[in-house]
């Protein structure tokens, strides 16, 4: 590739670029909340014995991965209390 067109801004710039410039991504991902955390509380689960795994790929730097696996593991949660009152002898 010649120099005049190889890029010298990486996709990645760290030292928290992301996390000042993610307004407007978190605002369109606040969309989605109601839906994970529907999603947790609806989802198959393991025998309870089995860890529960929720897991953000997608994430940056941090910030706009905070509400969403915040609610996923809220909604998780409740729905394990819930079912081991309901099974506890």
């Amino acid at each position: 590739m010649p120099a005049a067109t190889m890029s010298t801004h990486g996709v990645m710039e760290g030292g928290g670029s992301y996390n000042l410039h993610a307004r407007i991504p978190a605002g369109g991902g606040s969309l989605a909340l109601p839906y994970l955390e529907e999603a947790a509380r609806s989802c198959a689960l393991p025998a309870v014995s089995h860890p529960i795994v929720i897991a953000d790929y997608g994430s940056s730097q941090g910030k706009n991965s905070l509400a969403p696996i915040s609610g996923s593991r809220r909604s998780a949660r409740e729905r394990l209390q819930y079912s081991l009152r309901c099974t506890a002898p």
